[in-house]
């Protein structure tokens, strides 16, 4: 009878002992399908979220806006995936685009700084001057102190590179200037071997790689029989005689301003104007290492907007006759 009694109550333990086990796993499964659902549910925008997550900012406040800007359905889910995986969020502007996301989609952008395509794109055209740079992020969602530009970009003219850039919206112009002379040393860095075999110095390759972006206006192959004609000219001691210092300086080429000499007057002044003229871009610097040999001393752009090449001035004049006036 006591045996019968013992083996009944041990089954009783033994029954409440899985009945445990069975009711801690079951809470568990609910558990994790709740969190899974938090974790995996998508949530639809209706439109394209731009959100910023300032330095400082906790996950509970992080999350606190991600889920009242619509980017998540629940804040004490992102908080819940946040803890687990204990990576740190990145502070910055970004994006989530119309469509679905999912939180963890989320999480692991924040955590690894994926800012999306928030970034603004700048263009600089080719052979711009300093001051039309400083028009161009004038005239872009950019902010700009001129006077502090001017500052900044003293003694850059010629080597600013000009090329189109990404930005993120709050990229101030100090930043700006920096990178656009970053680039400017790549590239300069990656022509040092043909630097070296020019026998020029880099001051006189940006001169004359800005007249040639002005004087040029075709294709690379036209840039380097500019340059071939203007370092001959230069080489012989002749006037290089080329216009587009004058809009540098002037805004406009005048016959009056053609007489008047001055430091950038290479109708009477023998060699490369003191400074560039602009800051040229890649083929006008390859053009001027890398200038085609001719017979030609002249060149002209006919009223068809064709260059016309002369070997002597009596050419030239024809030329200037006939496609000119």
């Amino acid at each position: 009878m006591l045996n019968i009694l013992l083996q009944e109550n041990f089954k009783k333990k033994k029954y409440k002992k899985r009945l445990i086990i069975f009711g801690v796993f079951f809470a568990l499964l609910v558990l994790c399908v709740v969190y899974g659902l938090l974790l995996f549910s998508p949530v639809v925008n209706t439109t394209e979220k731009r959100i910023t997550i300032e330095k400082g900012y906790s996950v509970t406040k992080t999350s606190e806006l991600l889920e009242q800007e619509g980017i998540i359905s629940s804040a004490l889910a992102f908080n819940i995936l946040a803890r687990f995986d204990k990576e740190s969020i990145k502070s910055g502007q970004y994006i989530f685009e119309v469509g679905t996301i999912e939180l963890q989609q989320v999480f692991n952008r924040l955590s690894s700084a994926d800012y999306g395509d928030v970034y603004e794109r700048l263009t600089i055209p080719e052979g711009s001057t300093n001051r039309q740079i400083a028009d161009t992020i004038k005239r872009s969602s950019f902010e700009i102190d001129l006077e502090k530009f001017d500052v900044l970009t003293e003694g850059t003219e010629g080597y600013l590179f000009p090329d189109t850039y990404n930005f993120l919206p709050d990229t101030d112009v100090e930043t700006i200037i920096d990178v656009m002379k970053s680039t400017f040393d790549a590239k300069i860095k990656s022509l040092e071997l043909e630097i070296t075999k020019s026998k020029r110095t880099l001051e006189e390759i940006i001169i004359m790689a800005s007249l040639i972006e002005k004087e040029a206006t075709g294709n690379i192959e036209e840039k380097k029989i500019v340059s071939g004609i203007l370092w001959k000219r230069l080489d012989q001691g002749m006037l290089l005689q080329v216009d587009a210092p004058f809009q540098y300086i002037h805004g406009v080429v005048r016959a009056a301003d053609l007489r008047k000499d001055g430091p950038y007057n290479t109708y009477t002044r023998l060699g490369l104007t003191p400074t560039p003229i602009g800051n040229p871009g890649l083929d006008s610097i390859i053009a001027a290492l890398e200038p085609t040999s001719t017979r030609y001393y002249y060149y002209l752009h006919g009223k068809d907007g064709l260059i016309r090449y002369g070997v002597s001035y009596n050419q030239h004049i024809n030329n200037i006759n006939r496609y000119l006036r």
